[in-house]
């Protein structure tokens, strides 16, 4: 953030003008110092699955002293390859790579990944 300090002089009518405030980017949304957010973890890191099986993520939203919401928004790149619901509970649906994101909900820029491999289930033998 930056301090602008904005001073006028008027001379003959004997004005002063000061006005100070700050300026910069962002809001609560997009600035890790208004939301408290440093980083999201999500574990695992990554996960190979069969197409129907399923894996419960975690993550951890870390933060400074200002920090007062830790909840994450649970998406997916590739919902043709794996789905996840909002308890970070995934499910292979088709055999690809998908990257699994918990973002924070305090600071939506400001997210965490793993990545999921499907593969299809072996074989069965037949004899």
């Amino acid at each position: 953030m930056r301090s602008v300090v904005r001073v006028t002089t008027v001379l003959g009518a004997m004005a002063l003008v000061i006005s100070s405030g700050i300026t910069g980017c962002g809001d609560a949304n997009n600035n890790p110092l208004a939301s408290g957010v440093d980083s999201v973890t999500v574990l695992p890191p990554t996960v190979e699955l069969n197409i129907g099986d399923t894996v419960h993520f975690s993550a951890a939203v870390h933060g400074g002293p200002g920090l007062t919401n830790s909840a994450v928004t649970w998406s997916s790149s590739n919902s043709t390859v794996a789905i996840v619901d909002q308890s970070g509970v995934a499910k292979a649906v088709a055999r690809g790579t998908a990257s699994i994101r918990a973002a924070s909900q305090a600071n939506a820029a400001i997210s965490g990944t793993t990545v999921v491999t499907v593969d299809p289930p072996p074989p069965v033998a037949r004899f």
